[in-house]
């Protein structure tokens, strides 16, 4: 039997990830490589062309039929045109027109989406969002993402670029992000955030203890590491995590007070440390929104990890999930 499939891509910070996913949305042929964010847009866009490539001739020997190409990548993306205007992770991208260098390449169809955009359909379609009409998803890599699914669909606002839910402002004074605002909610939730969590720490003697434990580098520093310490008992590690629930859930609360959805699925890797921040997050939530809409309030553990946006891709050709 031949199945039919959709060449997915992940680009993230850190990562490349590239998959097949079939028609019933089982991911077959994963790969993962280093993003090579600092290697430039050549290096980068060559990188990602060859591993789609590589994961369709697997599927062509197993005799599958590939429908099409669906493309998730970081930053303000127009999903209509194709077009990255923006990337924080990428600086060396504007006006990218990834649509025509991948159509140009590739005799298939294309879909290019945010890569945040590409995990809320995954969830929407084979994960926690199963069956919900409205839910805001968050992915915690070395960003944050966002994506808001509205009556089953995402909403992309006027031009696609809708979901940058990583640069809501949380403190007007806030350090300099990224995108060229201050005290974006990606400065503290996120793997970058949390290091510059550890690193702003009061207590000098407890933030030197805390980096022994990755070398004394800050740069060392990730979210695994931080819960493993966590888990173990460390105090210093488990209050980072807490710092960081009390400003998640500031965002979240006015992401609700907005657009009136009670819902959170939660993904990426820092989401594997919930216990840690969880309750630090619904706490704000609870005095930052209306009582009647706080008893309502949800969040949900993502269920596909670093499938999501792969997954998600596939959501695109999926009959249901066309927009």
């Amino acid at each position: 039997m031949s199945y039919q499939y959709i060449i997915s891509v992940d680009l993230g910070g850190t990562n490349l990830r590239v998959g097949a996913v079939r028609e019933d949305g089982l991911l077959e042929e994963k790969e993962k490589h280093p993003s090579a964010a600092k290697s430039g847009c050549d290096v980068v866009l060559n990188n990602v062309l060859q591993a789609i490539q590589d994961v369709a001739k697997k599927i062509e020997m197993k005799h599958g039929v590939i429908r099409g190409v669906a493309l998730g990548f970081p930053g303000i993306v127009d999903p209509q045109k194709g077009i990255v205007y923006k990337s924080p992770h990428f600086p060396d991208w504007a006006d990218l027109d990834i649509f025509s260098y991948f159509k140009t390449a590739l005799p298939w169809p294309i879909v290019v989406d945010n890569d945040a955009h590409m995990a809320a359909r995954g969830e929407a379609w084979k994960g926690a969002g199963r069956g919900l009409r409205n839910f805001v998803m968050l992915t915690f890599g070395t960003g944050l993402g966002g994506g808001v699914i509205a009556d089953g669909k995402i909403f992309h606002g006027d031009r696609g670029f809708a979901g940058e839910l990583g640069h809501v402002c949380i403190e007007s004074q806030g350090p300099l992000c990224a995108c060229g605002s201050h005290g974006c909610l990606e400065m503290y939730v996120s793997t970058h955030g949390i290091r510059r969590l550890v690193e702003t720490m009061d207590d000098a003697e407890a933030r030197l203890k805390l980096l022994d434990s990755f070398s004394g580098n800050p740069e060392r520093v990730t979210p695994k590491g931080l819960h493993e310490l966590a888990l173990d008992g460390d105090i210093s590690a488990n209050v980072i995590f807490k710092r960081m629930g009390y400003y998640l859930g500031i965002g979240m609360a006015s992401l609700v007070n907005t657009l009136g959805i009670e819902t959170f699925i939660l993904g990426g890797g820092i989401s594997e440390a919930w216990d840690f921040f969880v309750e630090a997050a619904k706490k704000e939530l609870r005095e930052r929104t209306y009582q009647e809409t706080a008893n309502h309030i949800e969040i949900k553990k993502a269920v596909l990890g670093d499938d999501a946006g792969l997954v998600g891709g596939g959501a695109c050709f999926h009959p249901q999930e066309k927009e």
